[in-house]
């Protein structure tokens, strides 16, 4: 089952949970088996993606870096565990950005 998570735009600097727009999803359907994410068409800085409490500066808990799109290239990532069937809770994922505006469209698919 695939779960849209919309379009999240944190505040520069603060972490923002993946399920920012509907917390409710933590409770009722709480596990996932992949996470995918691309960054708005428009950024101008990074997104970052981490457990929960990550530290962009110091790196602690830090997953991954998107880096701006380019004329040619709009980044995305995707990451899960084939062999383990829905391992990874929602709530343990934030998002941050650098520049105000800037965004990540997230979905999570359930095995």
């Amino acid at each position: 089952m695939t779960t849209e998570l919309g379009f999240i735009q944190p505040t520069v600097g603060a972490n923002s949970p993946i399920t920012t727009n509907f917390p409710g999803l933590v409770s009722t359907r709480p596990r996932f088996n992949t996470l995918y994410l691309q960054v708005g068409a428009g950024n101008t800085g990074d997104i970052y993606l981490g457990r929960t409490g990550f530290d962009k500066t110091s790196k602690v808990g830090l997953i991954a870096i998107l880096r701006p799109p380019t004329a040619n290239h709009l980044p995305d990532l995707a990451f899960n565990i084939p062999s383990s069937v829905n391992p990874f809770m929602l709530s343990g994922y934030e998002v941050t950005c650098d520049q105000g505006g800037d965004g990540v469209q997230v979905t999570a698919l359930e095995a």
